[in-house]
């Protein structure tokens, strides 16, 4: 690569996708707090435990198997229902990568220019732009990055913010 052109490391361009995709495909326990309001999530973790020492309680005395039915049954509604509200959702964001020529949304500037400099040093480079996409809805680019691809290397050279960037560097 040029020298006044340098690559974001291996660690730094990790780190950054994998904060994007945990801001765009929260955890289900965080899905879960959000769309339910705390009164409600207290109440069930509540009643949840009362029913399991209910359960277990009411083994304790005689003529009981109506009401230790009760305690079970409302357990495993309990624990049914908290199941069903925290299983963890199939991401629906990943990253993916368009050739530059086909890239649909706007390239700033200076990563334009960053891509002629590298292609009159290196007419085989091939010029990759990586973003997020959604599998089940249009989501506008999400702080792309513009790869280099040549002789068998990636290089991420630029990323810049979406949506709304400055025509600026920002790193």
């Amino acid at each position: 690569m040029q020298e006044d052109i340098r690559p974001f490391t291996k660690e730094s361009v990790d780190a950054h996708k994998a904060a994007t995709l945990a801001k765009l495909n929260p955890s289900a326990i965080r899905t879960f707090i959000d769309n339910n309001s705390p009164p409600i999530c207290a109440l069930s973790l509540i009643f949840g435990t009362m029913s399991v020492v209910g359960a277990f309680c009411s083994g304790f005395f005689e003529g009981a198997y109506l009401l230790s039915a009760f305690f079970v049954f409302t357990t495993g509604l309990f624990a049914w229902l908290l199941f069903c509200s925290l299983r963890e959702p199939a991401p629906q964001f990943e990253w993916s990568q368009t050739d530059l020529r086909s890239y649909q949304e706007i390239v700033p500037e200076y990563v334009l220019q960053t891509a002629i400099d590298i292609r009159r040093e290196f007419k085989d480079a091939i010029f990759i732009v990586e973003h997020v996409a959604s599998k089940r809805r249009s989501l506008e680019a999400y702080d792309p990055f513009l790869i280099c691809k040549y002789e068998g290397e990636e290089y991420y050279l630029e990323v810049w913010n979406e949506p709304g960037f400055d025509q600026k560097r920002e790193i």
